[in-house]
């Protein structure tokens, strides 16, 4: 796979320096990272990881970094291994134990504790960007603080919690309130910079697909007489249709032509960490609070199309089908928010405006996107 791919070995000899294999969970570690670092996108990360699960047969050993066997070594660790948050506690603390010097944490004092709440670590000399913020931000991430504090609470460093008192919690509720309304949908349109982003958003609103099978829509994948794109589903291994009004089938067209795509050829040349990535900066420019949470990126897309295709009267199958959710269950506790306004509608007659079905709800963003597109689109090239 190595060479389909066609990745130098240098690269894949980088790759594995930053990755991290997490024997608690078996799973690799620190893939944003690497995919920053080598512009390795996370999809092709994992491609290399399944043909070298152990890491590179030449460098065996950088599966594990030695200092993670340092950090586990150190007082802090063996007492908080068996806490019943210890994988959620074991990647904030070991990033703060790196940033602070790996100095023991029974050591750290509260003004180390004030340093890792700035944008760099200074500390005896040494300067590194601080991985515990979150995107965007010029603080600590909530979850990151929240496990910090539980690890000095465990360890009755209780002097080290207060320069962390005032960082917020991460935001109460599920998952399922992950979805945009229709004057965010708008502000989204008007944060776009380039095409691809649009379209992504475009697409999602209407499919809720998973961003790794809207990443590999080819043009061949668009059957235009029945307003369909067929998406790939990794986990059935089949390709499932998705349908569109005709206006987006229109743009599709337009876009197509104007980035001078083959047939064979992806609609999207962007990775998905690009997408949430410019979903971010959107969330912090347009100020759309949901996009500023931590954790939700693309996918707040897949939440907004369960709950607004819900509130529009879409069937359930009919959400499931379209939206490649194989079980309902998943489906009703993590993405799909049902509005007081359906519950009343459907339980009590109680309806207090007049009800869109579906495809007429996403026809009153065409004008918006239509404009967007008209502004950012490619431009021909002069002649020479």
């Amino acid at each position: 796979m190595g060479n389909e791919l066609r990745i130098p070995k240098s690269t894949l000899e980088k790759l594995f320096d930053i990755l991290r294999y997490d024997s608690r969970s078996k799973k690799w570690k620190r893939k944003t990272e690497a995919s920053k670092k080598t512009g390795l996108s996370r999809t092709t990360i994992d491609r290399v990881l399944k043909m070298y699960p152990h890491g590179l047969p030449s460098k065996p050993q950088l599966g594990q970094p030695k200092y993670v066997d340092v950090f586990e070594q150190t007082e802090a660790w063996q007492r908080l291994k068996d806490h019943k948050y210890a994988d959620l506690l074991h990647g904030s603390l070991l990033t703060a134990w790196k940033l602070l010097g790996k100095r023991e944490p029974i050591e750290w004092t509260d003004q180390d504790i004030r340093d890792l709440r700035k944008p760099t670590v200074t500390r005896k000399g040494v300067t590194q960007d601080n991985t515990l913020f979150i995107n965007m931000t010029k603080d600590i991430a909530p979850e990151n603080a929240t496990n910090l504090r539980r690890a000095f609470k465990a360890l009755s460093l209780y002097m080290l919690e207060k320069p962390l008192e005032d960082v917020p919690k991460r935001p109460v509720g599920s998952r399922q309130t992950w979805y945009l309304e229709n004057s965010n949908i708008i502000k989204l349109f008007i944060g776009c910079r380039e095409v691809e982003l649009l379209l992504f958003i475009i697409l999602e609103i209407q499919c809720g697909a998973r961003p790794i099978s809207m990443c590999l829509i080819k043009v061949s994948d668009i059957l235009w007489n029945k307003n369909v794109i067929q998406y790939y589903e990794s986990k059935k291994k089949i390709f499932v249709p998705r349908k569109f009004i005709d206006a987006t089938m229109e743009l599709l067209k337009r876009y197509i032509y104007d980035k001078g795509l083959g047939a064979t050829q992806r609609l999207f040349s962007k990775p998905q960490d690009y997408f949430t990535k410019e979903l971010k900066r959107i969330g912090f420019e347009q100020d759309i609070s949901l996009l500023k949470t931590e954790g939700a990126g693309a996918y707040v897309l897949r939440h907004t199309f369960a709950t607004q295709a819900s509130e529009h009267d879409v069937s359930m199958e009919v959400v499931m089908k379209q939206g490649g959710w194989q079980d309902s269950k998943t489906l009703l506790d993590h993405y799909m928010f049902i509005k007081e306004s359906k519950m009343d509608r459907e339980l009590l007659g109680i309806q207090r405006e007049k009800l869109m079905n579906f495809g007429d709800w996403i026809k009153q963003f065409v004008p918006y996107w239509e404009k967007r597109y008209e502004e950012i689109k490619p431009r021909p090239k002069a002649a020479a």
